[in-house]
């Protein structure tokens, strides 16, 4: 991970946001650790901070790709149309 913060509210809430739409649980794990990937506090409390490596697992491929794309683009904001 490579956010300067490490993983602080908004990429953690953002991350929820998608695994909330999850058909099956999607963890993220951090060396022992693990969260809930839906649970905003849960993410938080993992105490990632930027250089961690993270893995993202769960049996939903779609929810899990759209969450390793947002680590991908930095949690980049999607362009709004004008």
């Amino acid at each position: 991970m490579t956010l300067p913060d490490g993983l602080h509210v908004r990429p953690c809430s953002l991350i929820a946001k998608i695994a909330a739409t999850a058909t099956a649980p999607v963890q993220v794990r951090f060396g022992p650790q693990q969260a809930d990937a839906s649970s905003m506090f849960d993410l938080m409390a993992l105490g990632a901070e930027s250089g961690a490596e993270l893995q993202i697992c769960g049996d939903d491929e779609t929810t899990v790709t759209r969450i390793v794309a947002l680590f991908e683009s930095d949690f980049a904001e999607p362009e709004q149309p004008n």
